[in-house]
């Protein structure tokens, strides 16, 4: 027969690996601002008064934004 320890008494094959302070991961991307290839500029879909509006940026910094084809290059 075999003795069964109480639910608190956790043997060391039943006590969990994983490790207790990891915190997930933050993508890069937290704007709407996306780069398109084709007209080599910065561009966002903005919600002004519950109407969609496209809006293009000639001078914005492109560096760690997500590239993507803007609306008027597909």
């Amino acid at each position: 027969m075999e003795i069964k320890n109480p639910w608190y008494i956790q043997t060391s094959n039943e006590v969990s690996r994983k490790p207790i302070n990891v915190r997930k991961k933050r993508s890069l991307q937290r704007c709407a601002l996306k780069y398109c290839v084709d007209c080599k500029k910065v561009w966002q879909n903005d919600w002004f008064s519950s109407k969609k509006k496209f809006i293009q940026y000639e001078d914005m910094p492109t560096y760690g934004v997500k590239r993507e084809q803007c609306k008027k290059c597909k």
